[in-house]
């Protein structure tokens, strides 16, 4: 049965993993996206010019400890995590030092997500007024995360996402079925198994035009995770 979750963005306290579940489980919700950028920024590390020190950082046991009252606290209270969003943006061109240490997050963000029983991580794709740049980017992005995601078992999630040109809104990266059909599948083969997957972003759609009937019945099983996002 599908369960209806919510975004943990302002009620997840880092201190309090139980009050935290005990609170969203009381106001009805069965599901959870949980932002696992919470413990690393991206946006923070552009802004300082500097790799700040993280969770991320140690090996992979310690992390997996370190979000031990996160898994408990979701079991006790009767809450799945049903997706995660990995930190972003992870392709950083011209940093390569910088997302050498994103990809390296991100790979533990899917040990993590096995460790507490999350089936999806949503991996942000980068965005460039560049199709060609913007394919190549990714591709070369999404291709380094196959390894972890065949090893854990979880389905790494491209999302629709737009682009400001010029000071407007317009279509960005898998704003067409067509485009997210050429990702998860060519990544789907390269890995061998169904290691990629489709978060669709309603509010995205809506912000691009896109036509959510036909975008859907063109996507078809390769949907994984739904934002309904206003």
């Amino acid at each position: 049965m599908l369960k209806v979750g919510v975004q943990s963005a302002d009620w997840y306290n880092k201190e309090d993993p139980d009050g935290s579940f005990a609170f969203i489980r009381s106001c009805g919700f069965e599901a959870v996206d949980f932002n696992i950028d919470l413990y690393f920024s991206v946006g923070e590390m552009l802004k300082s010019g500097e790799i700040p020190a993280s969770i991320f950082d140690s090996d992979v046991a310690t992390v997996l400890e370190h979000f031990r009252p996160l898994k408990e606290a979701a079991e006790k209270n009767g809450v799945a995590i049903a997706q995660m969003h990995a930190p972003f943006p992870i392709w950083l061109p011209g940093k390569p030092v910088m997302t050498d240490h994103v990809i390296m997050t991100v790979e533990k963000c899917l040990a993590v997500c096995q460790y507490v029983g999350c089936p999806a991580l949503v991996v942000h794709p980068d965005r460039n007024a560049d199709k060609d740049v913007e394919y190549e980017n990714n591709m070369a992005l999404y291709r380094r995360l196959i390894p972890a995601a065949k090893a854990t078992g979880v389905k790494v999630c491209l999302e629709n996402i737009f682009i400001s040109v010029g000071g407007r809104l317009v279509d960005g990266v898998c704003n067409t079925g067509e485009e997210v059909c050429k990702y998860v599948d060519t990544l789907n083969a390269e890995a061998g198994c169904d290691a990629f997957g489709y978060c669709l972003d309603v509010g995205h759609a809506n912000i691009t035009g896109t036509n959510l009937v036909q975008h859907l019945k063109a996507v078809g099983h390769r949907l994984t995770c739904l934002h309904i996002h206003d």
